[in-house]
């Protein structure tokens, strides 16, 4: 460890020695004063850790501060106080501030008394300017920012947070590499639901006791949040991890578990006879209450047809087919949450089912729109019935409804670069492109590298025969969407 660096400051008339320490040493040495004040104070005291800045401004070398000081009073013994989590309800708060000197860094720290806002006691640390230390202040307010482990931690799947089921927030933070973990015990059949609330892009999944994934989800709650409904079973324990999205998605969160009775309204709705009829424009909840449950559902059309639409969105993965009053699946949503096709008036079907053989809570919604012409190369919705398109003539084709591709296929004769690009005609269409083989290998992709919202990709391709998908970016183009579609050599 790096030897202690003592710095003779005189103060008015007398002269005090304050040692530049290494990082670890102030750090345990401010909690060791901390913690003797603290016990000072009347007994079962709440005192939260607050913000540390360094020169005004948040970072990690506060956050690091933040974090150890933390850490060291928790682990003092003999604690007549309660620290609480930086979102807690609290007595007293730990704050303060650092400053940078050709010396080091002075940080001064303070116990403010939080319903008075007056300052009980400070204290003053003095940190040299190490290797560590430099890289903190380096760092500073990186997108990858370092924040504190929360008071919960270390926490796992075999030590997870045991959570009430009284709809109590807790609140945790997400750090670099972080996954929290809780675990609910459910007392009867009811439905149980877990969420989280915040700013970060949370990700959730559920467990049983055993570890195997029932359910997963990541968007089902109010904003970036994620929310598992799940019909739970008697007597049963069910684990949670929590973790952001992607790698920047650090900082604070709240999670809290409650149940509810639960009761399947539309039951029996697993035959085609049994439909549960949807209104347009409304939102209506189901469920998958078994691991087998197939759910129903109908839609009267007008009597001239139309375009449908159907959404799904919650804590399970859904797949979704139209189905016509013969029962033959008109389209497949392949999996994805959104459907809309061409059907004729009178009364169409919606095919619901899980593809994970999971339980859960969903929405599901229909919208209806009168059909917009179709162009004459359809139909072309698939590489099977892609028509042809010959190099320097362009084709003219329309999104005729949500959800709409087209496909077109041309050969090369000679080895080169061409330019493959779309233009919007009747407005600002938003295309995406999406180049393959003859094997129907991806060759290459693009959104907007055209003119606006165009698409265009200049590209060295060999002989042979390519096929070209063109969709809407949004894949919901309700009016008619003209645009045009070329394939040219690049002439330099």
């Amino acid at each position: 460890m790096k030897q202690s660096v003592c710095v003779l400051v005189l103060i008015a008339a007398f002269a005090s020695a304050l040692c530049a320490e290494d990082f670890d040493t102030a750090v345990q040495n401010t909690g060791n004063l901390i913690h003797q004040r603290l016990n000072q104070l009347p007994a079962g005291s709440r005192v939260r850790v607050g913000d540390f800045l360094l020169d005004g401004e948040q970072g990690q070398f506060g956050e690091m501060w933040k974090w150890q000081l933390s850490t060291a009073l928790s682990g003092m013994q003999s604690r007549n106080y309660v620290l609480v989590d930086p979102a807690g309800m609290s007595t007293y708060v730990i704050s303060g501030t650092a400053l940078r000197s050709d010396q080091g860094i002075r940080i001064y720290t303070q116990l403010v008394q939080e319903s008075a806002g007056s300052v009980d006691r400070a204290w003053t640390s003095n940190v040299d300017i190490d290797s560590f230390v430099q890289s903190l202040i380096q760092t500073g307010r990186s997108s990858s920012r370092f924040v504190s482990p929360d008071s919960y931690e270390p926490d796992s799947s075999d030590a997870p947070v045991q959570t009430p089921l009284n709809g109590t927030w807790i609140s945790r933070t997400i750090h670099n590499g972080d996954e929290d973990w809780f675990d609910v015990g459910v007392p009867g059949n009811q439905l149980l639901i877990v969420e989280t609330d915040g700013n970060i892009d949370t990700y959730m999944e559920l467990y049983d006791d055993r570890l195997n994934l029932l359910s997963e989800n990541d968007d089902f709650g109010e904003s970036l949040n994620a929310r598992i409904d799940y019909p739970a079973e008697s007597g049963t324990h069910y684990i949670i991890k929590v973790k952001g999205l992607s790698e920047s998605d650090v900082g604070s969160y709240r999670f809290r578990a409650s149940v509810t009775a639960f009761s399947d309204r539309d039951e029996p709705n697993d035959r085609q006879n049994q439909a549960t009829l949807l209104t347009p424009d409304s939102s209506h909840t189901g469920y998958f209450s078994s691991a087998t449950d197939v759910d129903w559902y109908r839609v009267q059309m007008p009597s001239k047809g139309g375009v449908l639409t159907a959404y799904v969105n919650g804590s399970s993965r859904s797949d979704l087919s139209i189905v016509d009053q013969t029962g033959q699946i008109v389209k497949n949503s392949g999996g994805s949450s959104y459907i809309s096709a061409i059907v004729p008036g009178g009364t169409i079907y919606l095919q619901l089912k899980e593809r994970n053989n999971w339980r859960g809570r969903y929405e599901i919604s229909v919208e209806i729109y009168d059909a917009q012409p179709l162009d004459r190369y359809e139909p072309d919705d698939d590489m099977n019935s892609a028509g042809e398109i010959f190099m320097d003539v362009s084709q003219q084709h329309t999104f005729s409804y949500s959800g709409d591709v087209d496909w077109v296929r041309f050969t090369v004769s000679r080895a080169g670069a061409y330019e493959i690009r779309t233009m919007g005609i009747n407005r600002d269409v938003d295309t995406y492109i999406e180049l393959f083989d003859s094997r129907g290998n991806s060759v290459a992709e693009d959104d907007d590298g055209g003119e606006n919202l165009d698409s265009r990709l200049q590209i060295q391709l060999r002989p042979g025969t390519y096929f070209l998908k063109v969709a809407a970016y949004e894949e919901d183009p309700v009016n008619q969407s003209d645009y045009e579609i070329s394939v040219a050599p690049v002439r330099f």
